[in-house]
This record gives structure tokens, sequence and C-alpha cells, in this order.
């Protein structure tokens, strides 16, 4: 499992890379599917498939992003997975928001 970390005010793009047990690049059969299996990420997936934004929702949480691939090349199927934990934390403030009213008579 692969843990990942932002705030509510960001998001981050996970790929996939597929690899043989040795870590060479192999080939999988179709398009990975990429499923919010808890918590309120959003997904937007790239149309190979192999990518996908993780956008944060408006609260801090936990939610966990699962990732499918098919690695049977042939007409069977070998389901490989992965789940990526999200850990989301609230945007610390950055500056005061001052301002000052226009001037009136006293």
């Amino acid at each position: 499992m692969l843990s990942v970390k932002m705030n509510n005010e960001q998001k981050r793009t996970a790929t996939i890379n597929p690899q043989t047990s040795k870590g060479k690049p192999v080939a999988i059969d179709g398009l990975p599917k990429w499923s919010v299996v808890s918590g309120d990420v959003t997904l937007i997936t790239s149309g190979d498939g192999k990518s996908c934004e993780i956008i944060s929702p408006d609260e801090p949480g936990q939610s966990q992003v699962l990732v499918e691939a098919d690695a049977d090349l042939g007409e069977g199927v070998v389901t490989i997975s992965e789940v990526i934990e999200v850990t989301i934390d609230g945007a610390l403030a950055s500056n005061l928001g001052v301002s000052v009213s226009e001037p009136v008579d006293k």
C-alpha cells in the first residue's frame, strides 16, 4: 500500500508503470480501473487509464483509492491491484487577509 498526504486545496496525479517481478516494463490487458474504496476524494482518470488525478475533498480525512488491471494478455483474467491511502489535512492560513474600509466622516 502506498501512502500519500495533501491538504484540502490540492490534488495529486497517480501513475501506473506495470512491471514484472524483476522490474522490467510489461503490458497489461485493457484499461486499468480506478475507484474510491473509502473516503471523499474525487478521481479523474486519463484516457489510457494509466494515470489518475486524485482530488482532495473540502474536509480533512482519510481516503483509499484502488487501481486494478488485468495482467493476463490472453483470454483469461489475472487481476493485479494496488491501494493508495490518502491523508487529507486542512490547509493552513497563509495570510491574515487584512482589509480596510473606505474612509467615512467621523
